[in-house]
């Protein structure tokens, strides 16, 4: 094996696979991985404030069969590194194929080839990603912080994530998953999110009916789940990791038919991801952060972002081809990345920090959600005509005037609150209303409505807010 050169050791075990395949050839041309000896080869040695590489020979890399390698043999160096598509380089003109490099490659040798229809074939499947029908995702070996203890990975062209080895095996999987990644059409790798139909329209969720129950989601995956445990042989019954201290090991299930029992499913239930504390683009069904995210909601995603946790909370998508804020799409009942009360269940704290799965509701834990309210002062609140002044407690009500004429008590309110409510959670809301002098108990007579002058008011706070007919479907809360 050549320790220094990884991409010919992946081309000769390649080689040996297909020597002993079985069957005729049906993923002869399925062009997935890019290998042989059929291709055009160049090189050219990286001059001072050169970035741009221009190919001698062209091919129309819109064709599936068409594909393009790019490696970087540092100066001095013996090592061989294949680039990858869009985060080593880009492909600025393809015809003439003309490519900048990112990144610092001065002296570097850059190596191309150009690979034809008339390849070998590594007799590969198609994979959903390929066939983009899945998203696609740029391999690497990154540590997962999902982990109790974070492990060190392999995240594969489809997503998938294995253990690294420690050898030289970590290195070759790489390889042939960046391969497939850059052979790759262009539009599979730029659409970094869901497409359309994905399981955002089945999976049930805390802020989401989609007309299944959790059960009947998890049967829908119970083969697949049973055969792979099956396959590697692992216990999915036996919790031989609980620890009744370490609420990560917990079974949230219960008794529940509702609620996951592993706290990743847990997180998924509420959030989509089990990484909504380094990942918040996740929850509206990106696969890789936006170039747009940091500039609209900066890289802090504490509980005190409240731009970021209000937009995902509403499901708002800012910027980019599915962005939803025309014509207040974002609104809609079908809007799946919506989280009603999400702000009740911040995954993360003050800091950034995950918080621990006993804090969600569950089938095994209950969350009372307790609101403190913070008294100001009320010579610092708007004036509405003239403020109401207590006959009995000679307290100030600022923004309420009341009158009185024959039976009839008048009542106007700008709305305004006697305490500091959360940004953004309460607009004021000025109202009038005429309050009969006598009650009449029993049921309400009232008419149903969703607004206050259909559904009507049955009375007045001390703060001048509206007390809203039970009947209308409205509520104003200071959550």
């Amino acid at each position: 094996m050549d320790a220094n050169n990884i991409d010919s050791t992946l081309e000769m075990i390649l080689r040996e696979v297909i020597a002993f395949r079985v069957g005729k050839n049906v993923f002869n041309r399925t062009y997935v991985v890019p290998f042989g000896d059929n291709y055009f080869e160049q090189q050219q040695v990286v001059g001072t404030n050169q970035t741009e590489i221009t190919l001698d020979r062209y091919l129309d890399l819109s064709l599936i069969e068409h594909s393009l390698l790019v490696f970087a043999t540092g100066q001095g160096s013996l090592f061989t590194d294949m680039l990858v598509i869009d985060r080593d380089y880009i492909i600025i003109d393809y015809n003439p194929i003309r490519i900048r490099l990112i990144g610092d490659y001065l002296g570097s040798t850059i190596t191309t080839k150009l690979y034809t229809a008339e390849r070998d074939s590594a007799q590969c499947p198609p994979t959903p990603s390929v066939l983009g029908i899945y998203p696609l995702f740029q391999p690497e070996i990154t540590i997962d912080d999902t982990f109790e203890t974070p492990q060190e990975v392999i995240v594969g062209h489809d997503g998938s994530r294995v253990p690294t080895y420690g050898d030289a095996r970590d290195q070759l999987l790489l390889d042939f998953e960046q391969r497939i990644y850059n052979a790759a059409k262009k539009e599979f790798r730029e659409a970094n999110s869901l497409p359309d139909l994905n399981f955002f329209d089945i999976r049930p969720g805390e802020f989401r009916n989609t007309g299944f129950s959790y059960i009947e989601w998890y049967n829908l995956m119970r083969y697949y789940f049973s055969t792979w445990a099956s396959v590697n042989q692992v216990d999915p019954i036996t919790n031989e990791f609980y620890d009744d201290a370490n609420p990560w090991t917990w079974n949230y299930r219960g008794y529940s038919e509702t609620y996951p029992g592993h706290w990743r499913g847990l997180y998924e239930y509420y959030y989509d991801t089990v990484r909504p504390h380094t990942h918040p683009w996740e929850m509206l069904g990106f696969t890789e952060q936006p170039l747009w995210w940091i500039d609209q909601y900066g890289a802090d995603y504490g509980s005190g972002n409240d731009a970021m946790w209000s937009d995902l909370e509403s499901g708002i998508i800012r910027q980019g081809p599915r962005e939803n804020v025309t014509n207040n799409l974002w609104t809609l009942s079908t809007n799946p990345y919506a989280r009603e009360y999400l702000f009740e269940y911040l995954p993360v704290d003050a800091n950034g920090n995950l918080i621990e799965p006993n804090k969600l509701p569950s089938g095994i834990t209950e969350v009372d959600v307790d609101y403190t309210s913070e008294i100001v002062n009320p010579d610092l609140l708007p004036v509405f005509t003239e403020s109401f002044v207590s006959p009995t407690t000679d307290e100030v009500y600022p923004g309420l005037s009341i009158s009185t004429s024959g039976g009839n008590v008048y009542v106007q309110s700008q709305g305004v609150l006697n305490y500091e409510p959360p940004p953004g959670r309460f607009e004021p809301q000025p109202f009038s209303v005429n309050l009969p002098s006598e009650f009449t108990l029993g049921p309400s007579d009232m008419p149903v409505g969703d607004s206050i002058p259909s559904g009507g008011l049955v009375g007045v706070a001390v703060n001048g807010i509206a007390l809203i007919n039970p009947k209308s479907g409205r509520a104003e809360t200071d959550g």
